[in-house]
């Protein structure tokens, strides 16, 4: 259908393609700080994320510990209960989530006409929705403030993991200007005490361990979703009769089933086209050799998405966005598409995730007409691969009614 070009580029990405190039199946990574290795092909990459043993994500242990200290149905909704029960996502956080939408659509119509910064939006709509499912009640304290120091921790761990595992290869692609180790300090403390404030009084909290793991899990159920679903926002504003004919197919109860399935691939093809999850983080457990070359334990092993979506041994035209790939009765895609990682340690809340988005996604193409920008998207690598806070396309509310 089209292309998306970010402006400016981003560096670390045109680095990571060019180690691609070099047909290595496992590259070392010049200028960074530590040993690290870089998956190069398709088949590494499964290798690295399918032998979990080997390979290991170091926050799953911390999350689980503190599951049962979650909201009821919390723990299940996040894949982090006992293996017997399925992931289940609950059916009144998709009344929230479409009470919320028309509830922004409504206040949007009676001030601005517009979401100018649809990131920023999406942001607050996850965090009044989320924090009561998933914990039991909202966090007591006010959401910009939260907003606000959660974006400064993730672009300081987004500066941090780039400059350990790029160097010098990565500029500016966190942000520029400094961020001082008072403002990291402040932000940290904001979170903890509007956590801890919250959830100790209801028991909830126990210890440190589970406060940090709380606000991780707050972090990640956020800021994953409100980039993708602010991508689906750019890709559907740059096709507005293909946004239109969508709304169609939702709004009819005679043709909803067709939307959904349309809306999945929207969703789908997002996810491979600009994976908000553009670098995955293992640690080798042991020495051992990967593809042909020797790894250390304590090595790290980096797996990108971004560059798995973009290979053309799997994809056909890769730097095309085509809802083709996921709209038609073609070939399973299995492990091909990795938005979420891949085996025992991929995001154990992959089901959720996938539900919200499309409960979301929904409501904000029933109640907005997603117009254009006028440039290129402007793109940030911290923790995820986001659109930058400012600018996107407008969310216009549509009348009530309107289709």
């Amino acid at each position: 259908m089209s292309r998306i070009q970010f402006d400016p580029p981003l560096r670390t990405l045109g680095f990571l393609h060019a180690l691609r190039s070099e047909r290595s199946p496992v590259v070392p990574l010049p200028g960074a700080s530590t040993r690290c290795w870089l998956a190069n092909d398709a088949h590494t990459e499964q290798l690295v994320l399918l032998q979990d043993r080997l390979f290991s994500k170091n926050n799953m242990r911390q999350w689980r510990q503190a599951a049962p200290s979650l909201a009821p149905g919390g723990a299940r909704a996040l894949g982090l209960a006992q293996p017997t029960d399925s992931p289940h996502f609950p059916v009144s956080l998709a009344q929230a989530a479409g009470a919320a939408v028309k509830a922004l659509a409504s206040a949007t119509r009676q001030t601005t006409g517009r979401v100018s910064h649809p990131m920023r939006a999406m942001q607050t709509l996850l965090t009044q929705l989320l924090p009561p499912a998933l914990f039991g009640m909202p966090v007591d304290t006010d959401i910009d403030d939260l907003i606000d120091a959660t974006d400064l921790i993730e672009q300081v761990h987004g500066r941090h993991q780039l400059h350990a595992f790029f160097g010098p290869h990565c500029g500016d692609d966190a942000g520029s200007g400094s961020i001082s180790s008072d403002d990291e300090l402040e932000a940290r403390l904001t979170l903890h005490h509007a956590f801890r404030q919250s959830y100790a009084e209801i028991g909830q909290v126990q210890g440190n361990s589970h406060l940090d793991a709380f606000v991780a899990i707050y972090r990640a159920a956020v800021a994953s979703p409100a980039a993708a679903l602010t991508w689906l926002c750019h890709v559907l504003a740059a096709h507005p009769a293909q946004q239109h004919h969508l709304r169609c197919l939702l709004s009819s109860p005679h043709t909803s089933n067709a939307g959904q399935s349309l809306l999945r691939a929207w969703l789908q093809e997002t996810l491979r086209y600009v994976p908000p999850a553009w670098l995955l983080v293992r640690v080798a457990t042991e020495n051992t050799v990967l593809s042909g070359q020797a790894v250390t334990a304590g090595d790290h092993i980096l797996v990108s998405p971004w560059l798995r979506h973009r290979d053309p041994t799997l994809w056909d035209e890769p730097e095309s966005f085509d809802l083709a790939r996921f709209n038609t009765a073609g070939p399973n895609q299995g492990n091909r598409l990795m938005p979420f990682g891949l085996g025992a340690r991929k995001c154990p809340a992959t089901h959720f995730s996938m539900q919200l988005l499309n409960c979301l996604a929904e409501q904000l193409i029933l109640h907005f007409d997603i117009c254009p920008e006028a440039d290129h998207p402007c793109a940030v690598l911290w923790v995820n691969l986001r659109p930058a806070a400012s600018g996107g396309p407008a969310l216009v509310p549509l009348q009530e009614g309107a289709t």
